[in-house]
């Protein structure tokens, strides 16, 4: 009987452990299998956040470009604006420019026929011209004018020696003789002549007029006066076509007198 009892719990003891040691198996089987889930989890979590992370790149990317061609819609309009409105205000700078520079043009074109830039289309030098006197007569200065025939400037000098006096006109443009004339004349007073080189530059004498009265040249005459060398230059009033002759020294160039 005893040896029956002590079968029996040594049978029980047995079981539970063996019931024991497959309780403790599936323990140590259930973190693996734990482990194993959690790496799944994970796998598909990366998944998961690599194609979030690929769609928000997609949508970047659609964002970037849909923004690249709004600017380029807006550069376009930009250029399209200043096509239509800086182009067309060029066009206009440049046009009032012209317009302006032939203004000007013309204005000097009416100041080159009227003031001092005349004498310098004339074609010929007052020295030119007494030169060319001289060759035709044996004589000094006694009278020298730049005057207008008609639309021509003309020289006319007037030389003088013991016996006669001469008189020649000539084209300021190529100092032909369009007139001539010779006199005897035994009364010459020797005060009375001068060289040309005495006298300041014409473009001087006719400058100094103008800016004292205003208005369109005329001439001038070259001539002494009780000794002293002086030019008497013409000057017509645009206005009212008064005439205004100033009278300079010829050798200082200071106005003497302005008779309108």
């Amino acid at each position: 009987m005893k040896d029956h009892k002590y079968k029996l719990a040594t049978l029980v003891l047995s079981t539970g452990l063996l019931l024991s040691a497959c309780g403790g198996e599936e323990e140590a089987q259930a973190p693996e299998e734990q482990t194993d889930d959690t790496a799944v989890e994970e796998t598909e979590d990366t998944t998961t956040t690599e194609e979030d992370t690929e769609s928000t790149e997609e949508a970047s990317d659609d964002t970037s470009e849909e923004e690249t061609s709004g600017d380029a819609a807006n550069s376009e309009g930009a250029v399209e604006d200043n096509s239509s409105d800086g182009t067309g205000g060029s066009n206009d700078g440049e046009t009032d420019s012209a317009e302006e520079d032939s203004g000007a043009d013309e204005s000097s074109e009416s100041t080159d026929s009227t003031g001092v830039a005349v004498l310098d289309q004339l074609g010929s030098t007052p020295e030119d011209a007494v030169s060319a006197a001289q060759e035709n007569f044996d004589g000094e200065l006694v009278e020298f004018e730049l005057d207008q025939d008609r639309s021509d400037w003309v020289y006319k000098v007037n030389l003088e020696n013991d016996s006669e006096e001469y008189e020649v006109e000539l084209s300021a443009e190529d100092l032909s003789v369009l007139s001539e004339e010779t006199e005897t004349d035994d009364d010459n007073d020797t005060e009375d002549q001068f060289t040309y080189e005495d006298a300041i530059p014409h473009d001087e004498a006719v400058q100094t007029a103008l800016d004292e009265t205003g208005g369109e040249f005329e001439g001038w005459t070259l001539d002494k006066d009780d000794g002293q060398l002086e030019y008497d230059v013409e000057v017509t009033n645009a206005d009212n076509g008064d005439d205004t002759d100033v009278t300079i020294n010829a050798e200082s160039g200071e106005v003497i007198e302005v008779d309108d």
